[in-house]
């Protein structure tokens, strides 16, 4: 492979990585907008709650229980999930945070689920071909004149 394919998939690999990281910031900032903007808290019912864990970087496996609940603000029933550290029972009474001037902006437990774990399969997954092909088109060059 030419020095400037490689040069291309290099610049390839780093604009997906940039974005995903964009992306992933972006989601944060937004996740901490909704739990700053969630002021008031309302009974809720929990409908599933769900084990959800994830390995830090040191390999140690942490994890959070995904509940996802129902609520009533004036009338109106709402479903939102939050992370919680404890596990709820379905139609146990669970704490959940709204926004009062937009009560379907909300959470339960300890904050919201950011997706960013899931932005940062897919980032890695739509990179994996592009380094591999870098790397095997360069082992192959190698091949051929060696």
């Amino acid at each position: 492979m030419r020095n400037t394919t490689r040069i291309i998939a290099f610049i390839a690999v780093f604009l997906v990585m940039a974005i995903g990281m964009a992306i992933a910031a972006f989601e944060g900032e937004n996740a901490r907008k909704i739990e700053a903007d969630c002021t008031e808290v309302v009974g809720g019912t929990c409908i599933t709650c769900v084990y959800r864990s994830k390995s830090s970087r040191h390999h140690r496996v942490r994890g959070f229980y995904v509940v996802t609940a129902s609520y009533t603000v004036n009338g109106v029933s709402y479903t939102t999930e939050g992370r919680s550290n404890r596990p709820y029972e379905p139609r146990e009474a669970i704490g959940v945070h709204y926004d009062p001037s937009d009560p379907s902006k909300s959470y339960t437990g300890t904050g919201t689920v950011g997706e960013s774990d899931g932005l940062a399969i897919a980032t890695t997954l739509c990179m994996t071909p592009i380094v591999l092909f870098v790397v095997l088109s360069k082992r192959a060059d190698k091949w051929r004149s060696g």
